[in-house]
C-alpha cells in the first residue's frame, strides 16, 4: 500500500533509498533505478510489490541486454505484447498465467543476472562510468550557486564599471590618439 502514517512513509523512504543503492550495486543509474521505481509503484499500487518487481526487472534487463525501463514496462503490468516479447526471450507463459506467474518465470529464467553483470569486467567498467557521470553532477550541483553569484557580480558590478569607467577613459585615450596622429604633419618637433 502507498498510504499510511509518518512511521510507514520513512520505512518506505528506507526501502526505496535502499532499492536505489542496490540498483547503483547492480550498474544501474540512480535514475534509472528511480524512474522504474516510479513506474512498478504506479502499476501495482503497492510499494513492496513494485520493489520486489524492480529486482527481477533489474535481472531481466541484464539477462535479455535490454533498458531497466523496457524490463520494467513488461513487469509492470502482464498482457498480450509482454507475452510475446517473454516469448521470444525463451520465456512461456501459460494462458491465463497471473502476473505472479510472469514474475516467477522471469526469476527462474534470469534470477542474479544484475548481480553477475556488476561483477564482470564489463559491469565494473560500467559502474566507473556510472560514478564519473555522478561526480560531474555532483561537481555541477556545487558549481551552480558559484556560477550563478558570478554571473549577478559580472552583470551587476563588473560589466557596469567596465562601461561606466574604462570605456570613457579608452574613449579619452582614442581621442588623444586620433588628434595626434591627424595632427602628426603640423605639430612642431621638440
Amino acid at each position: 500500500a502507498t498510504g499510511g502514517s509518518a512511521d510507514d512513509l520513512a520505512k518506505w523512504k528506507r526501502e526505496v533509498d535502499g532499492a536505489i543503492a542496490t540498483g547503483q550495486k547492480m550498474v544501474f543509474t540512480d535514475d534509472d533505478v528511480r524512474d522504474s521505481f516510479q513506474s512498478l509503484l504506479a502499476a501495482t499500487g503497492d510499494t513492496e510489490e513494485a520493489l520486489k518487481r524492480q529486482k527481477a526487472a533489474m535481472d531481466l534487463a541484464r539477462g535479455a541486454n535490454i533498458p531497466l525501463a523496457t524490463a520494467t514496462k513488461m513487469l509492470g503490468k502482464l498482457n498480450e505484447e509482454n507475452i510475446e516479447v517473454f516469448k521470444k526471450l525463451g520465456i512461456t507463459i501459460g494462458e491465463g498465467a497471473t502476473e505472479a506467474d510472469a514474475l516467477a518465470a522471469v526469476q527462474a529464467k534470469f534470477g542474479g543476472q544484475a548481480e553477475a553483470y556488476a561483477k564482470s569486467s564489463a559491469g565494473q567498467f560500467e559502474q566507473t562510468k556510472i560514478q564519473m557521470a555522478e561526480l560531474q553532477e555532483g561537481i555541477g550541483s556545487a558549481l551552480l550557486p558559484i556560477m550563478g553569484a558570478l554571473g549577478v557580480l559580472l552583470a551587476t558590478v563588473i560589466v557596469p564599471a567596465i562601461t561606466n569607467g574604462l570605456v570613457p577613459g579608452i574613449e579619452a585615450v582614442s581621442t588623444v590618439i586620433g588628434f595626434l596622429v591627424d595632427n602628426a604633419g603640423t605639430l612642431a618637433p621638440v
